[in-house]
C-alpha cells in the first residue's frame, strides 16, 4: 500500500482508540448507574448507541475483538435483559478495549 495511506490509516486507527478508551469509562458509569437503576432506560440507550458506534468503526479499523463484543452488547442491550448478563457483557468490551493494542487486527 501506498506509504501515506498507510500513515493516515494509523491515525484514524490512534483516534479510534483513544475514543474507544474515552467510551469505556463512559460504559462504567453507566453501568453503575443501571446498577442503582433510577434512570435505567437513558443509560441502557446510551449504552446501546456506545455500543453500535464501536461495533461498526472497531471492523473498520481491524479491532475485530472490540467490534464482537461491542455487537453482542449491542444485541444483548436491544432486547429486555437481565442486569447481572448486561454487566458480564459491558465488562467483556470494556476489558477488550483495555488490552487492544494500538494497531488493529486483535
Amino acid at each position: 500500500m501506498n506509504g501515506t495511506f498507510e500513515i493516515q490509516l494509523e491515525t484514524l486507527r490512534h483516534k479510534f482508540r483513544e475514543r474507544a478508551a474515552m467510551q469505556s469509562d463512559t460504559l462504567e458509569r453507566l453501568l453503575s448507574v443501571l446498577e442503582g437503576d433510577s434512570i435505567r432506560t437513558g443509560a441502557q440507550k446510551e449504552i446501546q448507541q456506545i455500543a453500535h458506534s464501536l461495533a461498526g468503526a472497531g471492523g473498520t479499523f481491524g479491532f475485530l475483538g472490540i467490534s464482537a463484543r461491542a455487537a453482542a452488547l449491542e444485541d444483548l442491550v436491544s432486547e429486555i435483559f437481565e442486569l447481572p448478563a448486561l454487566a458480564s457483557a459491558c465488562q467483556s468490551l470494556i476489558s477488550e478495549i483495555r488490552r487492544a493494542p494500538l494497531r488493529g487486527n486483535d
